[in-house]
Formats: C-alpha cells, structure tokens, sequence
C-alpha cells in the first residue's frame, strides 16, 4: 500500500470549511527534506512555491512524496491557471492549488474548472497518475473522493482583487483566499499613499474575513506580524520557511559571535 493509500486525505479541505486556525510554510527550493522539516515543526499544511521557487515537476512530485510520507497536507502555488500545470500537479498527488494573482471572478472560476472534474470543473481524467496509484483506484468512486478533497486557493494581491474580494471568495468551488500584502503593495503603487491605500485594501479584506463563509490567510513573518490578522478574523497564516530558516540561523551565528572571548 502507497503513503498516499495510508493517509486520510479529507483533513485539509474539512478544517477549512470548518474555519478552523491553520498555519502554513512556503516551500520555495526544490528540497523533500524542506517539507519534511516544515512537517516535523508543526505546520497543518505546506504549500510548494512554483510560482516564484525554481521547482520543476519531477521536484514537485519528489516534495508530494515527502509530504505524504510524513502525513502533511501539500498544496502547490503554480505560476498560472492553466490545465498543463494544474492538471499534472493534481495528477501527481498534491492536495490542491493555491492560484496567484487572481484580480476576478473569471479568473477564480477558470482556476476552480482546471482543478475539479465535471460537471464542476473541466479536469481531465487518467486513472494511471500517481495520484490513484497507477490504476489501482478507477472509476466514480474515486473521482468522487478526489472532487471531495481537492483545495483551491486563490490570491488577491491587486487592487482589482480587492474591489472584487467578496465575489471572489464566493465563486464556487473556492475553498479558502490568501491575501498577498507583498504584491499588492507594489500593484498599489510607490506614492506617498501607498502605506494608508495598503491599509485600506486590508481592512476590506479583514471585514470579510470575519463575515465570510470560506477562510481568509495572509502571510506573517513572526507572531508579532500575524497577530493583527487573526485578531481582524483571518484563519489561515503563511509563513516563508527559507527567511525563518535565515533568520534563525543569523540570530544563532550572531549570538555565538558574541559570546567568543
């Protein structure tokens, strides 16, 4: 029996819908022993960077791998919402997609259609990917469970985003919205304004975090920069695990420095 037979893949996907306070690591590099660390610290999910991260997909696939193996939820930022990248990773087994820079509800549903099948979504079918063992799950059962489990996240991170946050995050099959401060705030602008604007954009998103029927995240570096968001109703928080790693190891390297002779 394969890692992925072994684990209960419901987990993800129910504690959304059911809002509960997730935390999740970034995983930029091409590294399974990343994922298994994120795994081993805690994390309730990890999401592999292939947005910004020099992942290709046999790096992918390794990093499910890894995720399975330590019984981790993995979802994978792709660089687009097209059907050759969404479809291959879903095929190879991640739990589901987080889609950046989605600016409408368009752009939301054509991300749900690469992600579900039919009558859903538009996904195509093949039995012989990893993700049912090569043929040893087939059939409208196993569509069914993989419908079930499925995660589809989306970004917002322009100021269009903002202005279409609510019907974003109401467009069906949209399981859960991250707010990503570090673009929007470049979308936004670098006048005197961008600061309030910013502010602004978040306090927006915030009220329908907190009214929403689907979670709201955002990406923290510390607890001192997530708790503003959990405190305005945000349930999911994103961590980057390469700076936490950085910082750390620079704090350890400087406190070693000055407790030399």
């Amino acid at each position: 029996m394969s890692g992925s037979e072994q684990r209960d893949d419901t987990g993800l996907k129910a504690r959304m819908r059911d809002r509960q306070a997730l935390t999740g690591a970034f995983v930029p590099a091409p590294s399974p022993e990343l994922v298994e660390i994120a795994a081993h610290a805690g994390y309730d999910f990890v999401v592999l960077d292939a947005e910004h991260g020099p992942l290709d997909f046999a790096d992918i696939r390794h990093m499910i791998r890894a995720a399975q193996a330590v019984g981790v939820p993995v979802l994978v930022r792709v660089p687009t919402a097209s059907k050759e990248f969404i479809g291959r990773v879903l095929d190879s087994g991640a739990d589901g997609i987080l889609v950046p820079q989605v600016s409408s509800v368009e752009e939301a549903r054509a991300a749900v259609s690469q992600a579900l099948y039919p009558p859903a979504g538009a996904r195509g079918a093949a039995f012989y990917a990893r993700a049912y063992g090569y043929t040893r799950r087939s059939g409208w059962d196993a569509l069914d469970h993989v419908q079930d489990k499925v995660v589809v996240g989306v970004m917002l991170e322009t100021p269009q985003a903002i202005e279409q946050a609510r019907a974003i995050s109401e467009t069906p099959g949209v399981d859960f919205v991250l707010l990503g401060t570090g673009d929007l705030s470049v979308t936004l602008g670098r006048g005197e304004h961008n600061p309030a604007a910013l502010a602004s954009a978040v306090a927006q998103v915030a009220a329908l975090a907190r009214a929403g029927a689907i979670p709201f995240g955002a990406s923290a570096t510390d607890r001192a920069s997530a708790a503003p968001y959990l405190d305005s109703g945000f349930r999911i928080i994103v961590v980057g695990l390469l700076p936490l790693l950085l910082r750390s190891a620079a704090a350890l390297c400087a406190d070693i420095r000055a407790a030399r002779p």
